[in-house]
């Protein structure tokens, strides 16, 4: 059988310092050789920027109606997640739901690939209000 102290024995044992942590030796750094500078090619001239046949997009931009004038007016029934995002987005910027609404049109109306995008799904999702 193992001999076992008493605790009381133990605690009573003076405790050696803890020896101070010696960091290993590291290698001597070996000098690096020195590489010779990049050849890089001169600068392309500037080209003459291409006429496309596609009009360039011009940056999104919310339409307004002119005072009394609105040509029309949409309702519109939202699922309660959608109103939640909606009304959570509210809160965090402070732009209501009018403009909200109004600026995913410019950005319907001005990007191709949005529209593309939102096009595709509008004809694909089921009619009606489920």
């Amino acid at each position: 059988m193992a001999r076992h102290r008493s605790i009381a024995a133990s605690l009573a044992e003076p405790v050696a310092p803890p020896e101070p942590a010696t960091e290993p030796e590291s290698p001597a750094p070996t000098a690096r050789k020195k590489r010779a500078p990049r050849k890089t090619a001169p600068p392309a001239p500037a080209a003459e920027p291409e006429q496309d046949d596609k009009p360039r997009a011009d940056p999104p931009r919310i339409l307004f109606p002119p005072q009394g004038q609105a040509e029309g007016r949409v309702s519109l029934k939202l699922h309660a997640e959608d109103m939640r995002a909606m009304g959570e987005a509210k809160l965090d910027d402070r732009v209501d739901h009018n403009q909200r609404i109004r600026a995913m049109i410019a950005v319907w109306r001005a990007n191709p690939r949005f529209r593309t995008q939102v096009d595709r799904l509008a004809r694909t999702s089921p009619k009606g209000l489920g």
